[in-house]
């Protein structure tokens, strides 16, 4: 196994950079907004509401390298030798932090959500540099919607996230799925991003941030007990962007799930 030599804040600057040249040239030319954990709660209602088309949610994962031989979780998937050379990055879904279930949670809320693991099909800082110069870091990923994850397939018995064995995403450059082990549950790979080209109104906004909401204070006991009371809300828009504050920044500070406003 060689490990992955270039950062994570590399990939995702390349990933980002493509992936707001995608938004730039849809036909609707939506705005975007990238939340920080240091951004006020209150964002500007005109700016963010009137050009909304989706929340997207990207987990970023650097990819290890497989040459030759298989990792042990493969072997035991049955994954074959003929799948060499491979990438894999292992899915995390333990204790107070289950990634993986709040990735498969969050996209299953609406269909103007959509949450994604993204990994590079390459490890070294030489295959970034070509990669980054030539535009191709997305055609050079796997990305993985997540709410196929909610398929009855990935769900006890036929397979179980939380058996205490490790679980990595499995890939390669040629083969169009990727495979979930430490069981081989064929994943689909994404051939493009979906941009939705209807436009949220003021009400459809309120109702997308609230399903995210209620669904992290139904599935997150520590998401829960970080909400304060005392805030003070003077209008149903400001509502929903403290809670689109709060949701967005808890992602980021507990999950590293990385939200983008389209």
């Amino acid at each position: 196994m060689a490990i992955s030599e270039i950062s994570e804040t590399q990939y995702v600057m390349g990933f980002l950079s493509e992936y707001f040249d995608l938004l730039r040239s849809s036909s609707a030319t939506p705005r975007f907004l990238l939340p920080t954990t240091s951004q006020e709660p209150i964002l500007g209602a005109d700016f963010i509401v009137q050009n909304v088309s989706g929340l997207d949610f990207f987990q970023f994962k650097r990819s290890d390298s497989f040459r030759r031989r298989r990792g042990r979780a493969e072997i035991n998937a049955g994954i074959p030798r003929s799948f060499t050379p491979y990438y894999r990055f292992k899915i995390y879904n333990q204790g107070t932090y289950p990634q993986f279930d709040r990735l498969r949670q969050i996209s299953s809320l609406s269909p103007f959500i959509r949450a994604y693991y993204c990994a590079p099909k390459f490890h070294l800082p030489r295959e970034f540099h070509a990669a980054f110069y030539s535009r191709n870091i997305i055609s050079l990923s796997a990305i993985i919607n997540c709410s196929q994850f909610n398929n009855t397939r990935f769900y006890p018995p036929g397979f179980d996230i939380n058996d205490g064995s490790p679980h990595f995403i499995v890939f390669n450059r040629t083969n169009p799925n990727a495979f979930l082990c430490s069981e081989a549950k064929e994943v689909d790979l994404s051939r493009e991003f979906q941009l939705n080209e209807k436009r949220l109104d003021e009400k459809g906004f309120e109702e997308v941030v609230g399903s995210l909401y209620l669904s992290l204070m139904e599935h997150d006991k520590e998401f829960r007990d970080s909400i304060s009371s005392n805030a003070t809300i003077t209008s149903p828009i400001e509502e929903t962007l403290m809670r689109l504050y709060k949701t967005t920044t808890f992602l980021s500070t507990r999950y590293n799930i990385h939200t983008i406003i389209r």
